[in-house]
Parts: C-alpha cells; sequence; structure tokens
C-alpha cells in the first residue's frame, strides 16, 4: 500500500512539472521575439525622429504568434518600413530570419501617434505681416488623422501671414506664403566682421529667419553652432 502510495504521488509530482513547463514556456518565448520586434521598431522610430520636425512614438496592439521556433540566432526585419509616414493603425510584415534567409513572415499591429510642435499666435497678426518669434508660441500638438494639416512652428516663423489671425491661432496650411530669406538646413554665407577685418565662411541655417532677425547657424568647416544676423538672402553676419 506505501508503494502504490509513494508511485502515486510521484506521477502528480511529474504532472504538476509537466503542466508547469507548458504553461510557463510561451511566456518566456513571446516575450523573446517581442522584444526583439520592438528592437527593431524602435530603430525605425529613430531614424523617423531624426529626419523629421515631427516625434513619432508606438504602441503595439498585437503580434502574430510564429509557427517556428525563435533562437538567439533569429534575426527580424520590418517589410517596408517606409509606409510609417501618418499617424493611424497600422499592420506590420515582419520577416524572421536566419542567416540572412526569411524562415517566416509574422503580423504586428500597431498604432502610430505623431507630435508635432506647431505655431499658436501670441498676438493678433495683420495680413501680410512677417511672422517673426514675438508673434509666436510653440506648442507641442498631437496629431490625428483629421488634423495633418497643422504646420510645424518652423514652417511658419519667418513667413507672411496671408490674411490675419487672432491671438492663439494654430497656423495650418494655407495660412502663410513663404518668405525667401533664410530657410532651415540651407546653406548660408556667414560673415564675421571685428575691428574692421572681415571673414566669410560656408554654413548651414539651423531654422528659419527675416531679414534683421538673429538665428542659428552652423560653421560647416568646424561644426560650431552661433547666432548671426540675417543681413540678405541667404547671408547672416555675426559682429
Amino acid at each position: 500500500m506505501r508503494k502504490v502510495f509513494l508511485t502515486l504521488i510521484l506521477i502528480i509530482s511529474i504532472m504538476i512539472a509537466a503542466s508547469y513547463t507548458i504553461l510557463t514556456a510561451p511566456v518566456y518565448y513571446n516575450y523573446f521575439y517581442e522584444e526583439e520586434i520592438r528592437r527593431v521598431l524602435d530603430a525605425h522610430i529613430a531614424e523617423l525622429n531624426n529626419s523629421h520636425d515631427d516625434t513619432y512614438s508606438y504602441t503595439i496592439i498585437a503580434i502574430d504568434q510564429p509557427v517556428s521556433e525563435i533562437t538567439a540566432a533569429s534575426s527580424f526585419e520590418l517589410v517596408h518600413p517606409d509606409k510609417l509616414l501618418q499617424c493611424g493603425m497600422y499592420r506590420l510584415a515582419v520577416n524572421i530570419l536566419d542567416n540572412n534567409h526569411t524562415r517566416e513572415t509574422i503580423y504586428v499591429r500597431i498604432k502610430l501617434r505623431i507630435h508635432r510642435i506647431v505655431a499658436v499666435a501670441a498676438r493678433d497678426v495683420l495680413p501680410g505681416e512677417i511672422v517673426t518669434k514675438d508673434a509666436l508660441i510653440k506648442l507641442m500638438h498631437g496629431i490625428s488623422t483629421d488634423d495633418t494639416t497643422v504646420l510645424a512652428y518652423s514652417a511658419v516663423l519667418g513667413q507672411k501671414a496671408k490674411r490675419a489671425f487672432h491671438a492663439g491661432h494654430t497656423f495650418v496650411k494655407g495660412d502663410v506664403a513663404m518668405v525667401q530669406a533664410v530657410v532651415k538646413s540651407s546653406p548660408v554665407m556667414i560673415t564675421y566682421m571685428n575691428n574692421g577685418i572681415t571673414i566669410s565662411v560656408r554654413g548651414t541655417a539651423l531654422e528659419n529667419g527675416v531679414l534683421g532677425e538673429m538665428i542659428q547657424v552652423r560653421n560647416i568647416k568646424t561644426g560650431t553652432v552661433i547666432f548671426a544676423r540675417i543681413i540678405d538672402t541667404g547671408k547672416v553676419a555675426v559682429q
């Protein structure tokens, strides 16, 4: 009787251990490949943030369960990541690779969010007025599929108002006309003037601006970022 009892105890212990393994293994399995997919998504989102004025972020809604085994040697790549440009829900294809060969394709559903630093009128703006920094307030704004026409702050600063705007107005496409003075990321000629000595070097504008306004520019040769005053189209001066 005692032998039967011990045998029964052993069988129950084995069953409990097996059940524990079955229940806990998928948790580790899901965690591993989800973290790898997050790593790939994070890298792409970082590229978007580095190349756009907007700030991108995402939330994973669901991930398909892979059929094949995922190992430490497996790698992941997004299929057509260039589609991630506008906010909304996406169903992304992700290839699972072994030795650079696609073994399986799974799908990930994510929600992409976009935040933009927009321009809000700090005071009343007159028709034809050049919109300067004193006329604007920076505001972080969540972009939805219904308001993608909202302009970034950098796209409004230094431009000409097409009509009158009251304080508190958020600028959208069609509100301003571009003024050719200095445009962000465009080449500029930086002139250093000191005690009658003038030196000119090439630089890059880091923000939009109008005649007489101080903006940040980068000296291409040294990489130094400085403030300079716009004296003509594509020309700034440091005194």
